[in-house]
């Protein structure tokens, strides 16, 4: 099976029609170049069952809530858990093995730190 490698000169070829996400199937490499392109654009990596996932929760009715609400973290949850759901929330982060690698980092320049 040949691998699709999504750069920074094609990765609007990948992204979806409101060009905010791209989904990543099992076949692509995205550069961390196009990685960082990623972030820097706000575009969110989805895989592609966290993309259908999504697509069938936008659809459903949801109530109006303020944007500011969907920034929040819950305070009341550990530090960890705190760290985890801002990487989600603030980089659009998804894949779950990358969001454990930057908390780690996180968490532990903030016990140096401290």
């Amino acid at each position: 099976m040949s691998k699709t490698l999504v750069t920074v000169s094609n990765i609007k070829d990948f992204l979806d029609a409101s060009g905010c996400v791209l989904c990543q199937s099992n076949d692509m490499i995205i550069t961390p170049l196009a990685q960082d392109y990623c972030r820097k654009h706000r575009i969110q990596i989805t895989t592609d069952a966290s993309f259908n996932r999504q697509q069938k929760e936008e659809k459903s009715p949801v109530l109006a809530s303020d944007s500011g609400q969907d920034r929040k973290v819950d305070s009341s949850l550990p530090l960890d858990h705190q760290v985890k759901q801002l990487i989600r929330k603030e980089f659009g982060i998804v894949r779950e093995d990358q969001v454990q690698a930057i908390a780690r980092v996180v968490l532990r320049i903030l016990k140096e730190k401290a």
